[in-house]
């Protein structure tokens, strides 16, 4: 794995159950995205919803060191393994889309931020968390 910055980032689009998006919310604030960012090569993470939009309203995205992160057996296992509660949220998942990226040029279309070109209705709300337990912090 890269040892300067992050070299790849992990995107996510998704929708939920009608009814549990407040489920969904907590789940993924206390325990979906610090369990990632606590993987190795992981970097930070964060999920930023756009009620504007009428599928794929909620995005993630991940920097993580390079794309070798995605085949680390502890990566695996978060997948191959879930928590009793992310096995109970998983279901409820609707339109998702999951793209690892490797970055090129990413400062030129996120504004030199993560989260950057978001619209800003998606940066609403906006959560961070960073690698080594830091608490989620409201995005600048």
């Amino acid at each position: 794995m890269a040892e300067t910055g992050p070299t790849a980032f992990l995107a996510l689009w998704n929708d939920i159950e009608r009814g549990r998006e407040a489920e969904y919310d907590a789940w993924h604030t206390r325990e979906h995205v610090p369990e990632r960012v606590a993987a190795p090569g992981f970097l930070s993470g964060g999920h930023y919803l756009d009620l504007g939009h009428p599928v794929r309203r909620r995005f993630t995205l991940y920097d993580v060191a390079d794309l070798g992160v995605f085949r680390t057996p502890q990566y695996r296992d978060l997948l191959d393994t879930p928590s009793d509660w992310s096995a109970v949220m998983r279901p409820s998942f609707r339109d998702f889309l999951r793209v690892p990226c490797a970055q090129e040029h990413v400062e030129r279309w996120l504004g030199g931020r993560p989260g950057g070109g978001l619209p800003p209705s998606a940066e609403k709300g906006t959560q961070r968390t960073r690698a080594g337990g830091q608490r989620p912090e409201k995005a600048a």
